[in-house]
């Protein structure tokens, strides 16, 4: 189907470095498949690379959402945190 498509589109664009390519796709993916966090862990670490920590945040903060013992989401979300500057607050 279509998401086929768009995950080997997805693919083409990060394997050339086209970051904002890459997540408009991821966008679509993650709304047309809400349930699968595969999209928005992915979507969260380009963010990361692109230098967007708060967009990388809300992508954790909704796959914490939806799957709220998502200990690879609390683990990178500590990890982001931690790059930020917020580290204090996370190893309470």
């Amino acid at each position: 189907g279509s998401v086929e498509a768009l995950k080997s589109l997805l693919q083409q664009k990060l394997e050339l470095g086209e970051d904002e390519e890459a997540l408009k796709i991821l966008k679509s993916l993650i709304s047309s498949q809400p349930e699968v966090t595969d999209w928005k862990f992915i979507a969260a670490r380009l963010t990361i690379e692109m230098g967007d920590t708060d967009a990388a945040r809300s992508f954790y903060d909704e796959i914490l959402k939806s799957n709220p013992l998502s200990f690879e989401g609390l683990f990178e979300n500590a990890l982001l945190m931690d790059r930020v500057g917020e580290g204090d607050v996370v190893i309470e």
